[in-house]
């Protein structure tokens, strides 16, 4: 007889699980003053951010600009509370059920330290109404991968990520990275860089989670925190330099394999003082090879960082590239 009558195993389980999350759910709960004050400051900011055109430019930048194009019209006429919900965030930035989130969770799970820091560290905010993961329903698919990223990170550097001082974040998504980091005892600074929209909402994420995310002059002044910007003056002014005591971390994943090569000079120039890397690229995007990019990258930046690039086996394009520098050179 015919599948139409029989599902097959897959089509199966895709309805058992489907049933098993709408079980999980739950629906959105009233907005508290806080909540509809910060959703006002989120639709203000977005108000004041044109549009951006895309005609001319390469492709891999045109992607990122029409889907924040996107997002900021959600923002203005849709409820942000539940902007996880969105078909256009769930298809580019939120990882919710897919397969190779089981790996990710099985890994994690395997650990001596899941109990003791893993498993609370990706315990999931109901901020922006995250759809529950269906093999750990208190987390979600998001943080459990960004979890595997940074154990990837641990594991090749030796470097517990809550020892860091300074975070530098390319590209952050909705501000769960951030989040994650906090979640695991990160007391430092932490500062994301994104296009406009997506700073905005990154604040938002974040104020509405509880963090402390600061103006430019305060995150100056301040020895924690966050800050969410789009602005390279800002950018260049707000990054420790070089002799400084801050211990600073780069991480990118996906994020600045996305944009055109002209583009990532500027922000790769800027790393001269950082002491770890987490960048996680796919090998090609569009019209860049990332593979040679990277590789040419690696050998130009610095002798003095310890490298480790090795292909993710269940995501067949994509690679890790993790460093840890082993000495401060003198010409740096």
């Amino acid at each position: 007889m015919s599948g139409r009558f029989f599902p097959t195993p897959e089509s199966f389980s895709r309805r058992v699980v489907s049933l098993w999350l709408r079980l999980l759910d739950t629906p959105l709960h009233s907005p508290s003053g806080r909540e509809l004050e910060l959703v006002g400051e989120l639709k203000e900011t977005c108000r004041n951010i044109p549009p951006m055109q895309t005609g001319g430019l390469p492709g891999s930048l045109a992607a990122w600009i029409a889907y924040s194009n996107s997002v900021r019209d959600l923002i203005l006429n849709d409820d942000p509370r539940a902007f996880l919900r969105w078909r256009v965030i769930q298809t580019m930035l939120f990882a919710s059920n897919q397969p190779y989130v089981v790996h990710d969770f099985k890994f994690l799970r395997q650990r001596p330290d899941w109990k003791s820091k893993w498993r609370n560290a990706v315990r999931e905010s109901p901020v922006g109404h995250p759809v529950p993961n269906a093999l750990l329903p208190g987390s979600s698919g998001n943080l459990i991968h960004l979890a595997y990223h940074l154990v990837q990170f641990e594991i090749k550097s030796r470097l517990p990520v809550t020892e860091m001082n300074y975070i530098f974040e390319f590209g952050g998504g909705y501000g769960t990275m951030c989040k994650l980091f906090h979640n695991l005892g990160f007391r430092g600074k932490y500062l994301i860089f994104d296009l406009p929209v997506f700073s905005a909402l990154q604040t938002f994420y974040l104020k509405t989670a509880g963090l402390t995310v600061h103006s430019v002059e305060g995150f100056k002044a301040a020895e924690n925190g966050v800050i969410a910007i789009s602005d390279q003056g800002q950018l260049k002014d707000l990054l420790p330099s070089v002799g400084e005591s801050s211990r600073a971390m780069f991480i990118a994943t996906r994020s600045i394999s996305e944009i055109p090569i002209l583009e990532r000079g500027f922000f790769l120039s800027l790393l001269r003082p950082f002491e770890a890397f987490l960048i996680y690229y796919s090998h090609t995007y569009r019209e860049v090879d990332n593979a040679e990019f990277f590789r040419k990258w690696r050998e130009n930046f610095s002798k003095q960082i310890e490298w480790h690039n090795w292909q993710e086996n269940d995501v067949e394009d994509s690679s890790y590239l993790v460093g840890r520098r082993t000495e401060r050179g003198t010409g740096e």
